[in-house]
């Protein structure tokens, strides 16, 4: 381990967004940071900007071969990862029968694929040492049906439900599965998914360093499962709730308009 460091992380989608924020937030807390992604200018652009040692790893995890080169760094028993974020995903917005099935592969490959199989990489030099973590980055749209992101809302679902399993089998090992769910980051990828955000409020967006803060936060607290929203009153963060919840199920309507009766002013 490098003079000065405490740990080493290793962070997939690090070149831009919520995995450069995790990346900065790390090097500060003194890990040593490995940078994994596809852009090998922006992934260096990230690591110079970090306080503390870093090294970047150029790989798509779409590619077996490509995702094969981050597993065999995670199961490295000379050099072992202390935390592992999986960050790196892929959605496409659209009519499902309308996707490119080159994209739904994409989707499935990044999402689901990899970081299941970087966890089994990882999971069994961490269970031998008796400690260590992983933070998988799910999305709210994974707790409910999302018509028009339906591929990608339903990976999201697969990983909240496998870290739930995964923490159960973990249990007693001194190895820590956090599964965050964060709603609207200010990042590229809705622009990539050609998702319409025009209508989403200022004051629903989050920045990628305040949801990577509240996600190692939860992490080193040792929670399992961690919804982040933007820091609002609980009360009308409960109404915006119902109101989304409310336009997909008939029967949360008369939910939602009580919430507003709660709420009124006077």
């Amino acid at each position: 381990m490098p003079d000065g460091t405490t740990g080493r992380a290793l962070i997939t989608g690090a070149s831009s967004g919520l995995g450069a924020a995790f990346a900065g937030l790390l090097s500060e807390r003194g890990y040593e940071v490995i940078l994994t992604g596809r852009d090998l200018v922006r992934l260096q652009s990230v690591a110079g900007s970090l306080p503390g040692p870093s090294r970047v790893v150029v790989a798509d995890l779409s590619r077996p071969a490509e995702l094969a080169t981050v597993e065999a760094l995670l199961a490295d028993t000379d050099a072992p990862v202390d935390l592992l974020v999986n960050n790196a995903a892929a959605g496409w917005h659209g009519p499902f029968a309308q996707h490119d099935p080159a994209l739904l592969d994409e989707t499935v490959a990044l999402n689901i694929t990899a970081p299941i199989r970087l966890a089994r990489a990882v999971l069994p030099v961490m269970v031998a040492r008796g400690r260590g973590g992983v933070i998988n980055v799910s999305s709210v749209a994974g707790s409910s049906p999302s018509p028009r992101m339906a591929a990608y809302a339903a990976t999201k679902s697969f990983v909240d439900s496998w870290t739930a399993a995964v923490t159960s089998e973990l249990r007693g090992t001194g190895v820590i599965l956090t599964c965050v769910k964060p709603g609207y980051v200010r990042t590229d990828f809705h622009v990539r998914s050609g998702e319409a955000v025009d209508r989403v409020r200022d004051t629903d967006w989050m920045s990628p360093t305040y949801v990577a803060q509240r996600a190692l936060d939860a992490h080193v607290r040792g929670r399992t499962s961690a919804v982040i929203l933007p820091d609002v009153p609980p009360l009308q963060r409960l109404a915006r709730w119902s109101a989304g919840r409310a336009r997909r199920a008939p029967w949360l309507r008369g939910t939602r308009a009580a919430l507003r009766s709660v709420l009124r002013p006077g």
